[in-house]
């Protein structure tokens, strides 16, 4: 999954090979500088010949819905945005049930609030930069969880850690 940001920086509006990536891809919220087409979740993944699939919510045009129906398989998952739990779900139904997700600190929040984070990666690079402290979620609160950290690699001052959430981090 990524953050609709992911779009914007990809240079790509439509679901198609533009948004093939090793990672699955998902954007999932309006944001003011996305493309008219989020508010809709692209999930893609390997073998390069699957067939990406758009996650949307019910009130996206129906126009971008059949345009996305022409190279992907459209699913609906909420009224009036993406309710991830019903996305993940869908996913789930087809056999795909590990999503990495990648994305900004709101979907980030959003999969953390919604009870649907079981693991995080965070990389701690040796760069000083500001200012301002920003936090890794952002937007409406959620009660805190605890992360048990399960790994920690290092690489040229850079640290990779690896925390489970919830039952797994037990």
């Amino acid at each position: 999954m990524f953050g609709s940001d992911g779009l914007v920086t990809d240079g790509s509006t439509s679901p198609g090979p533009g948004l093939r990536r090793k990672v699955s891809g998902v954007p999932m919220e309006n944001h003011s500088r996305a493309p008219a087409s989020c508010g809709t979740v692209i999930v893609t993944g390997a073998p390069p010949d699957a067939r990406t699939i758009v996650i949307t919510r019910e009130k996206a045009s129906p126009e971008l819905r059949a345009t996305a129906a022409k190279t992907a398989d459209v699913i609906v998952a909420g009224q009036d945005k993406v309710d991830l739990a019903a996305a993940v779900a869908a996913l789930a139904d087809r056999g795909l049930r590990r999503v990495n997700c990648e994305g900004g600190p709101h979907l980030l929040s959003q999969v953390a609030a919604a009870g649907l984070l079981d693991e995080l990666t965070l990389t701690v690079s040796p760069t000083l930069a500001g200012p301002g402290a920003g936090r890794i979620v952002a937007g409406a609160a959620f009660a805190a969880r605890p992360l048990t950290l399960a790994q920690v690699l290092t690489d040229g001052g850079y640290l990779f850690c690896r925390y489970l959430a919830g039952s797994s981090g037990s």
